[in-house]
């Protein structure tokens, strides 16, 4: 029964080990404009999420003619 449970506790602090920074860099920005990104790669930026439609590196998200998708509506998208 001991064993058991800390089987238990141990599945559960590496569940919450990889879940809780996907959730903070969900609310987060992600971009960073001195690294490179490849065609597919996702970033958040300014709270909206782009995809990289080819390599780019230290093009913003969502300015000029864009090497960046934008690939989720936000609230802000919908009113």
């Amino acid at each position: 029964m001991k064993k058991r449970l800390s089987c238990m506790i141990l599945s559960l602090v590496l569940v919450l080990s990889l879940a809780v920074p996907a959730a903070f860099a969900a609310n987060g920005d992600t971009y960073d404009a001195a690294k490179a990104y490849r065609g597919g790669d996702t970033v958040i930026y300014n709270g909206v999420e782009y995809t990289a439609k080819w390599y780019t590196q230290g093009e913003i998200p969502g300015e000029g003619f864009s090497a960046w998708e934008r690939t989720r509506l936000t609230d802000a998208d919908l009113k």
